[in-house]
């Protein structure tokens, strides 16, 4: 920020709640806005995305982001699909749990 910039990217599937609560913070010590979460996310990080979303005051966010790259995914870890209706995903009716999810398919594999 001392180097100009107006906004910071906040990534919290990546770096948790709660340093995206800090980097909030200081951005709207200096003026500047943040944003959520711009880059390509499986549904699950979609939610992360929206939860951190909703908690940040509206004069703080720069922009929205693209959060549908999920969308082109073939595996998904939630047994049930985000719905995109109207231009906007919506929220599952049941809180995330072992019954919503489903982590036996997917596994990290290093190059």
């Amino acid at each position: 920020m001392q180097a100009g910039a107006q906004a910071l990217s906040t990534k919290p599937g990546r770096i948790g709640m709660g340093e995206a609560q800090r980097i909030g913070q200081r951005a709207a010590r200096h003026g500047a806005k943040i944003t959520v979460g711009i880059y390509a996310e499986s549904a699950l990080g979609t939610l992360i995305n929206l939860q951190w979303a909703a908690c940040c005051p509206a004069g703080l966010n720069a922009f929205a982001a693209e959060q549908t790259f999920y969308l082109s995914l073939t595996a998904s870890p939630l047994r049930h699909a985000l719905a995109l209706e109207g231009g906007a995903i919506q929220l599952p009716e049941l809180p995330l749990n072992d019954n919503t999810l489903d982590l036996a398919g997917i596994s990290f594999r290093p190059d």
